[in-house]
């Protein structure tokens, strides 16, 4: 469905899909589904994250895109992430590389750089794109992430300046306080630009959203964590 709804196949070459960050066709044994909201963690973690609406959304094409598999690993690991690159009507995004020590490295078996994508726009074959809130939601794990490294300040502080150029609320706001405090080093200052785009909520995050916080964080801090 997602390969379908994306229209990722070369019409040229049934063997190649076509990558939105390389905007390259490539074999489609080195593609492979990144999921925004990784399926693993489940349809309750799920719904504790977003609300009640995006109970069926798991596995539609618009929880998913398909990577080049290096940067489908960086993306996986919080150090590759797609974040607006234009007004919500022009549905333009674009990536940005968190781990600035990687800009100068190539891709495996390729000329390119991670520089080289960095802020690069992507490009879609068909009118499909991902949902916002889902790519949001990893922006703003990236953040927390980054935050409590402290070894990325540029790239922190300009995501810190309202980078996330988009309106609309996507996170329920105890959740994202769950989070912050599971991933720990984040103080109010640090996370002001997410919380303008939290689902307003009491803020006293319960035992099943700190429980659901365990879970996310946990499965994002594995070295070899497959989505």
């Amino acid at each position: 469905m997602l390969i379908r709804e994306h229209k990722s196949r070369n019409p040229e070459a049934d063997n190649e899909l076509w990558c939105p960050v390389m905007k390259q066709y490539v074999d489609e044994d080195s593609l492979g589904a990144a999921h925004n909201f990784p399926y693993r963690l489940g349809k309750e973690v799920m719904r504790s994250v977003f609300g009640e609406s995006s109970a069926n959304e798991m596995f539609l094409p618009r929880n998913g895109l398909m990577l080049y598999s290096p940067s489908r690993k960086k993306f996986d690991k919080f150090l590759l992430v797609i974040i607006p690159a234009g007004p919500p009507e022009s549905a333009r995004w674009k990536t940005r590389v968190v781990d600035s020590s990687i800009l100068t490295q190539q891709l495996p078996c390729s000329q390119t750089t991670w520089g080289t994508l960095d802020n690069q726009e992507l490009e879609f074959k068909g009118n499909a794109r991902p949902a916002v809130r889902y790519l949001y939601w990893y922006y703003a794990i990236a953040v927390m992430k980054a935050v409590k490294r402290r070894s990325t300040e540029e790239w922190l502080n300009e995501m810190q300046k309202n980078c996330w150029a988009m309106p609309g609320r996507y996170i329920r706001q105890n959740m994202l306080i769950a989070l912050a405090e599971r991933i720990g080093h984040c103080v109010p200052e640090d996370l002001e630009e997410l919380h303008d785009h939290a689902i307003p909520e009491t803020p006293v995050p319960k035992l099943e959203d700190k429980m659901a916080a365990k879970v996310v964080v946990d499965a994002a801090e594995e070295d070899n964590v497959d989505w």
